[in-house]
């Protein structure tokens, strides 16, 4: 902790109060489990400092630390460092360093960010394998992303990314280098219907090698969709779909899966959500025999969300996630979960 505040006083030293931004974070969530758990108590769930500002006229620069409670101990590492620019290059933005990869809506927006308290298993299986259902943030590593308004279509917007691929997910230690680096790629189109009502469609391709021999391609599509009502956010809809193709020594495995969002504002402050997701491995055998067996697992989670302004909410959500294979017991995770965000600082914008 004393690195952060040493950190914190040497930027306002160095750079100045008008030349950088600093805000903080801070996520807690309280479990309530209705099945057998060791999580029903309230905790931090993470806690993030955050640094940014114009580096010079052509470069931007963006330092995040963030916390996790990791075993019953709260650790501290370097989240995303990156230095941005786009004025080196007409309609164009390029990033060097680590950040969040920029996969879909919700892999490349912080955890306490979310429209939600918890991430769907599509994206905990396909964006932080391993992780369950109160930890899993999105995939981040090391390399270089160039983004670009394509010429007479400022509307559409193609991104491509090469990173080092020795870390997917939440790492604390690189794994093996892969024979040729992770790299993906995002088109989105943004169609709008009046100045306040719009579609934001995106296109998602990642490829990457884990563990020196395991070949994993993961194909998406996200559909985001906003309706105001002066300053009221009155509707909004978000979609995910995933399809991952993995080849290992052993096996090929194919799954899929999505989750869809909508909500519904009463007023600036109060939000009615529900969230629907499914996933599926879509080769599950047997074990006895060759012959395969439908699977299909499934969640709801309403949620109501009070925002007494830009810089806290309070949210209270349900989770009722069934994991359903044919010819076996159905395994159930049902959660009510109280959630409390709130902001110190100047926290950045989102694109739409």
């Amino acid at each position: 902790m004393s690195f952060l505040i040493a950190l914190v006083f040497s930027s306002y030293v160095y750079a100045g109060v008008d030349n950088i931004n600093i805000a903080s974070a801070v996520d807690i969530i309280n479990p309530i489990s209705l099945d057998e758990s060791k999580e029903n108590k309230t905790q931090v769930r993470s806690a993030e400092l955050l640094l940014y500002g114009p580096v010079d006229h052509l470069f931007s620069g963006q330092l995040n630390i963030a916390g996790h409670n990791e075993g019953g101990e709260f650790v501290f590492e370097l989240h995303e460092g990156f230095i941005s620019s786009n004025s080196l290059i007409p309609k164009s933005e390029i990033k060097i360093g680590k950040f969040l990869l920029d996969i879909g809506r919700l892999n490349n927006v912080h955890q306490h960010d979310w429209l939600f308290t918890t991430a769907p298993k599509v994206h905990r299986e396909f964006l932080h394998p391993g992780s369950d259902v109160l930890e899993a943030e999105g995939a981040s590593d090391t390399g270089i992303e160039y983004s670009l308004l394509v010429p007479g279509q400022e509307l559409i917007n193609v991104k491509v990314g090469v990173t080092n691929g020795e870390c997917f997910g939440h790492c604390h230690e690189d794994g093996l280098r892969p024979s040729y680096p992770l790299h993906y790629l995002r088109v989105t189109g943004f169609i709008p219907e009046s100045s306040q009502t719009g579609w934001l469609i995106g296109g998602n391709y990642l490829s990457r090698i884990e563990g020196g021999s395991t070949k994993t391609k993961l194909y998406g599509m996200d559909l985001t969709y906003k309706q105001r009502q002066g300053a009221i956010l009155k509707w909004l809809s978000q979609s995910e779909f995933y399809y991952q193709w993995q080849q290992s020594p052993v096996e090929t495995t194919y799954k899929s899966g999505f989750y869809s969002y909508l909500q519904y504002g009463f007023s600036k402050q109060l939000f009615l959500g529900m969230r629907f997701d499914g996933f599926s491995h879509l080769n599950m055998k047997f074990e006895t025999n060759s012959k395969g067996r439908e699977d299909f697992d499934y969640a709801l989670s309403p949620s109501v969300t009070y925002k007494p302004s830009e810089f806290s909410l309070v949210r209270l959500s349900y989770l009722h996630e069934v994991n359903t294979t044919q010819g076996v017991s159905d395994t159930k995770n049902r959660q009510v979960q109280l959630q409390f965000v709130y902001f110190l600082g100047a926290h950045p914008a989102h694109i739409f």
